[in-house]
């Protein structure tokens, strides 16, 4: 990526000035060298793609959980729901 989200920010209000002298959102992409794609999802309210994903990443307690529930089940000591539960509050 050859471009910053300052970069994206200018071209959005280059395209935008909303004083009549406004740009095409081809010659602001080609300014800033943003793709022009990008440009215009992040104009038509795209957000970015780590934001659109956000909720696929796991927070850090759930993979703490997951990693005591794997350490139990390879020795062999089962994680009854009950079990679970209370590691996932005291987490």
């Amino acid at each position: 990526m050859l471009y910053t989200r300052a970069d994206i920010q200018n071209a959005i209000a280059m395209v935008d000035l909303g004083n009549g002298y406004s740009t095409s959102i081809r010659r602001a992409a080609k300014a800033y060298r943003i793709p022009f794609t990008t440009l215009r999802g992040r104009i038509s309210g795209q957000d970015w793609r780590a934001v659109l994903h956000q909720h696929k990443q796991s927070s850090a307690e759930e993979k703490t959980l997951t990693r005591c529930i794997t350490r139990l089940t390879i020795t062999a000591f089962p994680a009854s729901p009950t079990l679970v539960i209370q590691m996932a509050e005291e987490i």
